[in-house]
């Protein structure tokens, strides 16, 4: 798919006295996919970036060839906030969610990177100030933290808890690799993408390969298990998002959706298998893979499959009528709801 617009990088002076200028690059850089999204969306995930509490941060927006260029939509939202500290890329062509995070680290100089979806949002204003503390003081490589979804009907929000992986006590040191491996390959407990965060001058490599070697386009989560095979993953145990469900090819439920990630899942375990050809986790898992595919895309049992799934992850609604945390009310605010 070609664009009708070129491939453009807007890069901006920093402020004055920033964290940028006194250690010649900055803390994080905060990486915004978009594609086709409404406006409203991609401004709510950028109000939660804004908002942030937190000096030595650059905001990066990485579009994947959306039919309209956002560049001037954003350059306009940018001036209005009075935020300058951003750099805008729009691919040439259409090229899917990993290139297009892979895309960024060319441009990107935060020691770590936070990826988020427009449509998501930070979980609260001191959300990257606490993971750079903790990816300081871990000297963390890759991580991931806590989410908590939620819904929107109009004005009307539902919150809910989002455990996943299932089993975060497996990412708490000492690891046991083979354990992570069995319940991300064969139990299909990965940890979302939308949760990651990283050295910058870490992931290129397994982003490359996932894209290249394993072919995956749209399924960026399934970095971690690549990870997993040669080295630890920290885990953060604080809420760092607020991930919009129901839209992303996860979980939305189309047959589009459903068929493009499980392309990009018989891509990663076909090349996964002929890598790990001798490896018992990884013969089981995929097997168990081409059952699953099979029902999901061709019988009915995908409806009841999937709202299992989903049941096992989106556990109790919570009670909207206590009081908010931190969290909450800044979720309500970049929503421009009330409590």
């Amino acid at each position: 798919m070609k664009c009708d617009h070129e491939h453009r990088e807007q890069k901006h002076p920093y402020d004055k006295d920033s964290f940028k200028e006194r250690t010649n690059m900055h803390a994080i850089s905060v990486v915004v996919t978009t594609y086709n999204q409404p406006y409203t969306g991609i401004f709510h995930t950028l109000d939660s970036i804004v908002k942030q509490a937190f000096e030595g941060f650059e905001i990066i927006v990485a579009d994947d060839c959306s039919k309209e260029s956002p560049k001037e939509v954003l350059e306009e939202y940018f001036s209005n906030v009075g935020f300058s500290d951003y750099k805008i890329v729009i691919n040439s062509s259409n090229v899917g969610t990993v290139r297009n995070i892979l895309g960024v680290h060319g441009v990107a100089d935060g020691e770590f990177i936070k990826v988020i979806g427009a449509g998501d949002m930070l979980y609260s204003s001191d959300t990257l100030r606490k993971i750079y503390e903790f990816s300081r003081s871990r000297k963390t490589n890759f991580a991931f933290g806590k989410i908590k979804a939620f819904s929107l009907e109009g004005a009307d929000i539902t919150i809910q808890p989002f455990n996943a992986p299932l089993k975060t006590e497996l990412y708490i040191t000492p690891q046991n690799r083979e354990a992570i491996l069995a319940q991300q390959l064969i139990g299909g407990d990965w940890i979302p993408g939308a949760s990651l965060f990283y050295r910058r001058d870490y992931l290129e490599d397994y982003l490359s390969a996932l894209a290249v070697d394993y072919q995956v386009r749209y399924c960026e989560d399934l970095v971690s298990p690549l990870v997993a095979f040669e080295d630890a993953i920290d885990y953060f145990d604080e809420y760092i998002l607020w991930y919009e469900w129901g839209v992303g090819i996860s979980n939305n439920g189309s047959v589009a959706a459903r068929k493009k990630m499980y392309k990009d899942h018989s891509n990663f375990f076909s090349e996964l298998s002929r890598r790990y050809r001798n490896n018992g986790i990884v013969t089981k898992a995929y097997r168990r893979f081409k059952v699953k595919r099979f029902v999901m895309l061709h019988t009915p049992l995908y409806r009841l499959l999937g709202r299992f799934k989903s049941a096992q992850y989106l556990k109790g609604q919570e009670n909207q009528s206590g009081d908010l945390d931190s969290g909450k009310a800044f979720l309500l605010t970049n929503l421009d709801l009330k409590s």
